[in-house]
């Protein structure tokens, strides 16, 4: 097997057009490839290793979110519910597919992400034990991009998130409107994408304003011993 069905058909739907109809054709011509001869059989194996290097290559992502209640994962969600309750922020679990290649063939594993709302927005968070990065989904603010709410967003979770083993937590940075998390307005959500002369968006570059350092493809970090040095002075 190289793929379950569910896990084929979200990751057709992350591709682009193009891309989607290359993949289908290529996933057609291995299911019709046949025959007794040596050749056909060279053949077909040849196609089947072409389509798992496809699919061993193509990038990991989270489909099929659904909100749910908290429940005890771990002590470390646990201290983070109660230290979220005294900041008015609620913890709800959400329940995603992970669409990566695993044992072989490519498939939807079930994932427990969380999520920190108030007020403000809410906090949407991947937390893995043994891993001491916490890896943040989204930053949406209650009012559609609102850098007030965003700056206090940002405190929150360095504040929340930056305990025990934690030390770092980090995210990719917005590139175009989420399907999850919509902006209320057009013309602020253009702005915060819009490219500088540095190459960065708007966005980036407020987030680098909040603390954050860069790191690779595009991602961004916030570490411990800067929040450190922030409460020391």
């Amino acid at each position: 097997m190289l793929f379950e069905v569910e896990a084929f058909d979200d990751l057709l739907d992350s591709l682009e057009p193009t891309i989607r109809r290359q993949l289908q054709a290529l996933v057609l011509e291995f299911r019709i490839l046949g025959g007794s001869m040596a050749s056909d059989q060279i053949k077909k194996w040849q196609q089947e290793e072409n389509l798992r290097k496809i699919f061993q290559s193509a990038p990991e992502f989270l489909c099929r979110g659904e909100i749910g209640k908290y429940f005890f994962k771990n002590e470390y969600v646990s201290r983070v519910k109660k230290a979220a309750a005294k900041m008015e922020f609620s913890l709800k679990s959400k329940n995603y597919q992970l669409n990566c290649y695993f044992n072989g063939a490519r498939r939807n594993r079930p994932t427990t992400c969380w999520i920190l709302e108030s007020s403000d927005g809410i906090i949407e968070f991947l937390e893995e034990e043994n891993n001491p990065a916490v890896k943040i989904l989204f930053f949406a603010t209650a009012d559609g991009g609102n850098f007030f709410q965003l700056k206090r967003l940002v405190s929150a979770a360095r504040e929340l998130l930056l305990v025990e083993e934690k030390n770092m937590i980090y995210g990719r940075v917005l590139e175009k409107e989420s399907d999850e998390y919509r902006f209320k307005s057009e013309k602020l959500l253009q702005k915060n994408l819009a490219r500088k002369k540095d190459g960065l968006s708007r966005l980036h570059h407020l987030y680098l304003k909040l603390g954050a350092e860069n790191l690779d493809e595009d991602f961004i970090c916030w570490r411990a011993s800067a929040v450190a040095r922030q409460v020391q002075n």
